[in-house]
């Protein structure tokens, strides 16, 4: 391996990334065709409406002899 940073002892490593090789045109092609076919990322907005949506209110007072 290379060493490629000292560290401090009080020093961490918040985050690290993948570099891969430079992809020729076809094999961009097919990245690219990944990409723009995988389902978008849901956002914590999306999350919050699923479960309004999931949400049932249901009155206290009423009974099952009041549905019927």
């Amino acid at each position: 391996g290379v060493r490629l940073i000292n560290l401090y002892d009080n020093d961490k490593v918040s985050d690290i990334t993948l570099i891969p090789h430079d992809l020729d045109d076809e094999e961009l092609d097919v990245e690219v065709g990944k990409l723009k076919k995988a389902a978008p990322p849901k956002s914590p907005a999306d999350d919050e409406d699923e479960e309004d949506i999931n949400e049932i209110d249901i009155d206290e007072e009423e009974t099952d002899e009041d549905i019927e």
